[in-house]
């Protein structure tokens, strides 16, 4: 059979086309697409790390957020009270550097007779919590070198995810000043309060409940955030 030169070019190119990739082909094109998808997977990686990181710390900064609005609300109906006798007294007790007994008015119709209260912070596995006792129970006494709420009312949860609460009382030059304790006498305000407050968020709090000791100070550095507020206090004493 005899072909003519335009046929014989025509099967020359078919062949050229239709030739397989040769190994050196093969690889290559393999490496280039394990690059690029290495280079996509990093991408939504490093995207998913910022928004978790993101939502996160939105989560420690609204815990921020309901508990100084939470305190602030609280220290500015604070007040302190010189009475006839020590036992008289209103007084504003600070036992620990986590904890805070005062006594504040409240808004008359919240069933109590009484528009003062006895209220107390402390921290408490990770916790701020708050207790708040009204004449409506039987030890409500706002006079004196009061007793401790613990174990007569129950503390509710503000916020979790607290590593480190800290309440420091100031003077009117800005100073650092001692509040006296339930065992002494003394009825007086401060003029400020700095509060500082180092929180992580849940699912921190959770990988570090199941992270050795020797791990949590490097993880907890990298993690925590420390807030600070200070609320001045209106001039009740």
């Amino acid at each position: 059979m005899i072909l003519c030169a335009g046929q014989t070019e025509q099967k020359q190119r078919h062949r050229l086309q239709a030739r397989p990739f040769t190994l050196v082909e093969t690889v290559l094109a393999i490496a280039v697409f394990s690059i690029m998808m290495i280079a996509v997977f990093r991408f939504f990686g490093a995207s998913q790390r910022v928004w978790t990181s993101t939502v996160n710390m939105t989560e420690v900064y609204e815990n921020s957020r309901v508990a100084f609005d939470v305190i602030t609300r609280d220290l500015q109906c604070s007040m302190a009270e010189t009475g006839p006798t020590p036992d008289q007294d209103i007084r504003f007790f600070q036992p620990s550097a986590d904890e805070l007994w005062f006594v504040k008015t409240i808004p008359s119709g919240t069933g109590a007779s009484s528009n003062v209260v006895e209220v107390a912070y402390k921290l408490t596995d990770g916790e701020f919590t708050r207790a708040m006792r009204d004449d409506t129970d039987a030890r409500w006494n706002v006079h004196g070198p009061r007793a401790s709420m613990e174990g007569s009312v129950p503390f509710h949860t503000i916020v979790d995810g607290v590593l480190e609460m800290e309440f420091q009382c100031l003077g009117r030059d800005g100073q650092t000043i001692p509040v006296p304790t339930p065992a002494q006498n003394g009825a007086r305000l401060p003029a400020a309060i700095t509060v500082r407050l180092s929180l992580i968020d849940k699912r921190s709090a959770s990988r570090l409940d199941h992270m050795p000791s020797t791990s949590r100070s490097e993880f907890v550095d990298n993690v925590a955030r420390t807030v600070m507020k200070t609320v001045v206090l209106a001039n009740r004493s």
